[in-house]
């Protein structure tokens, strides 16, 4: 089972939060902070694959805007979350109506569905402090392939950097 935010799907939405007190531009290096091992890590969604996919989509976008690399001492570190959860809906059909006594009783159809959510955090390792997080939610149902699969990745991480500052050249 694959995990990650859903099709070409408009219902992708991202939201990204950061303490205001931080110029993500004076930071420029980064590297990817170690899996904490005593947290329960779901083993369909964290895999190998997508790990390197989720890794591969963040370096891209933070090389595009000047940050590098580096296992020296690096300004922040990166780590990323996957969560999916069982979700329902309930939707009334605008002009559907059951036939019943009573003709005014709307119909409503109850769906299920799984919901994904990527999210990433970057901290500032002199203290230690979580200083900008991204969020991508979206229902992952149908989602199978490698190429949906890292098409969506590349979509969501994509977006989540959108408003990510370019490192000033200095």
């Amino acid at each position: 089972m694959i995990f990650i935010l859903g099709g070409c799907s408009p219902s992708l939405q991202v939201q990204t939060d950061l303490d205001p007190d931080y110029d993500l531009w004076k930071y420029s290096t980064f590297n990817w902070a170690l899996a904490d091992s005593t947290v329960f890590r779901n083993a369909d969604y964290y895999t190998a694959l997508n790990d390197k996919r989720i890794k591969e989509a963040v370096m891209r976008q933070l090389s595009k805007r000047g940050y590098q690399l580096t296992n020296e001492k690096p300004d922040l570190l990166l780590q990323y979350h996957i969560i999916v959860e069982d979700k329902t809906m309930i939707a009334t059909e605008p002009f559907g109506y059951a036939y019943s006594p009573y003709y005014t009783r709307k119909q409503q159809n109850v769906y299920t569905y799984k919901q994904g959510t990527l999210v990433l955090d970057l901290t500032d390792t002199r203290i230690n402090q979580l200083i900008w997080r991204s969020w991508a939610v979206s229902d992952v149902d149908g989602i199978t392939s490698p190429e949906q699969i890292n098409r969506l990745v590349n979509q969501a991480v994509k977006e989540m950097f959108v408003e990510f500052p370019n490192r000033k050249k200095i």
